[in-house]
């Protein structure tokens, strides 16, 4: 992943963070109340609904020893305000709430640990790795008689420079089953889409890009896929990708390259 593609992923994972106990229900809601932002929002760009969370894009530094790679650095703040709270304490660690499993009452301090739990899950997707670097909270702010509190959590990730769709590997075929490895770091990624199984009549090794292949099976959401395989044809397998990950959204945008470990050459 390169930091955009970063940056949607822990936005997506962040808009699925849920409440352990309860009704476990969504920790920042339905409507909209993660988004990718720079710099610091003013008093009236600030969400009317609370808690809310920003994912912000800092600094990169190009590895030294790797070209194409950065560490990339990501400030995810996550925001809560709760009524009745004359120190701002409840909105720090939390006030009464009739479901432990609702965003009622909930403090910044509640938010910050579900998104680190959620954070450490990136690691393995895609091969990208994650440090936390730091996570603090900050003093409450009266605002309109109300204190708003704001927790950032940072952290690095590995990326590299350009775009990146991870490829499926090990490709083996018994019988007529195709299976392959892909669970984590391609269906793993919140732009997923599907597989796809092609191949080339022509050349003596697999070809890397789709446009020299012919398509014969798609599958959605698992890495199997049941074709005869025909004698003569290198066969490969692709991952496709919505680059902007959106809900309900199954145009193709963006393939994996054809890795020699997701080929095979029939003779």
């Amino acid at each position: 992943m390169n930091p955009e593609q970063a940056a949607r992923e822990i936005k997506a994972r962040m808009e699925a963070i849920t409440w352990p106990a309860g009704t476990q229900s969504l920790v920042f809601g339905s409507n909209g109340r993660v988004k990718i932002y720079a710099g610091s929002p003013t008093e009236d760009q600030i969400p009317n609904a609370f808690p809310f969370c920003l994912v912000g894009i800092n600094s990169g530094t190009p590895d030294p020893e790797q070209h194409g790679f950065l560490s990339q650095q990501f400030t995810v703040t996550a925001a809560a305000l709760v009524a009745g709270d004359p120190m701002g304490e409840f909105a720090v660690s939390g006030g009464g709430t009739a479901d432990v499993g609702s965003s009622a009452g909930k403090g910044v301090m509640e938010l910050a640990e579900r998104i680190r739990n959620s954070l450490k899950d990136v690691i393995g997707v895609d091969g990208v790795k994650i440090r936390m670097n730091l996570s603090s909270t900050e003093t409450p702010v009266n605002l309109s008689g109300r204190h708003l509190v704001t927790n950032d959590t940072i952290v690095t990730m590995r990326c590299t420079s350009d775009l990146y769709y991870a490829p499926p590997q090990q490709l083996k075929l018994t019988g007529s089953t195709w299976t392959w490895q892909g669970a984590d770091h391609c269906r793993g990624r919140h732009d997923f889409v599907s597989y796809a199984l092609a191949y080339v009549t022509s050349g003596t090794d697999p070809a890397a890009d789709w446009a020299d292949h012919t398509q014969v099976e798609t599958s959605v959401a698992t890495e199997t896929i049941n074709h005869t395989a025909v004698p003569g044809r290198r066969y490969a397998i692709f991952a496709e990708y919505n680059r902007h990950g959106k809900s309900g959204e199954t145009a193709i945008v963006g393939r994996s390259r054809g890795d020699r470990v997701g080929a095979m050459v029939l003779q």
